[in-house]
């Protein structure tokens, strides 16, 4: 509590998980019993607002940053791409990591094991980016990077993998497939480049794992198309403008079905 004297007084301010704090102040004559009323709610007050910065705190954390490996998140690159695209001319490129094969290995081994691996690559992928680019988690087995283009290229990135990770005492390699994206041709927010990204990573493993693929606008016209033909052909089925007929071969000398 707060410890009154005549020419000093220390006020206590309660704070959560071990975080209190106390100040020392010199008094040019005492304190009345009214102005030690006042000091109390003063002290009170602050407390509520030092548990209040404590949980804002705590509230961007969660909303900006992964808890397993305190990479930035999907939402906080969203804002670095943001950043990215508002400097035009600038040669930075977006790669989304995806580790293959992750989820077949987390199902083998555990999910304690996935996440230690998770960290590994995590860790790896920091030590190597160093100053130079913008590391983040964007998905259970997805990194995201964003660089200069001479950083950030499928080569570079692929040969962070090449050496295995010691995980519980036993190598484990792994491989990634890439999906990337040019800003500087891109037209649109972070979530758009992120979303073409996406894009550019399904093209890579629809080609072959541990491989990578540009993001082209070719690429997002033809996702368009088949989802706009998709919603077409449903359509069609639930007001009966398509339907199945069955169209029997006949072996005309036996007149029987074949």
């Amino acid at each position: 509590g707060n410890v009154y004297a005549p020419r000093h007084t220390a006020l206590y301010f309660l704070g959560r998980q071990r975080r209190h704090f106390s100040a020392f102040v010199s008094l040019g004559t005492p304190l009345s019993d009214t102005d030690r009323g006042l000091l109390e709610v003063f002290c009170s007050n602050i407390s509520v607002g030092l548990e209040n910065v404590l949980l804002m705190s705590r509230l961007k954390d969660y909303a900006f940053y992964d808890q397993l490996t305190q990479l930035p998140n999907r939402t906080r690159l969203v804002q670095v791409l943001d950043e990215a695209l508002q400097a035009r001319g600038t040669d930075r490129v977006l790669a989304l990591v995806d580790i293959d094969h992750f989820s077949a290995t987390k199902e083998t081994l555990g999910h304690k094991f996935g996440d230690m691996l998770v960290l590994a690559v995590a860790a790896r992928l920091q030590l190597e980016a160093g100053e130079r680019f913008n590391v983040a988690r964007v998905g259970p087995d997805i990194f995201g990077l964003v660089g200069a283009g001479a950083d950030v290229n499928p080569e570079a990135i692929q040969s962070y993998f090449h050496t295995p990770f010691l995980i519980e005492g036993q190598n484990v390699p792994l491989s990634v497939t890439l999906g990337l994206v040019r800003l500087q041709d891109h037209e649109g927010t972070g979530n758009d480049a992120l979303k073409a990204g996406d894009i550019a990573l399904k093209h890579a493993k629809m080609r072959r794992r541990s491989g990578h693929c540009y993001f082209s606008l070719d690429m997002a016209v033809n996702i368009r198309e088949r989802v706009r033909m998709m919603y077409a052909l449903r359509a069609s089925f639930e007001a009966r403008r398509l339907f199945v007929v069955y169209q029997p071969q006949i072996d005309l000398r036996t007149r029987q079905c074949v």
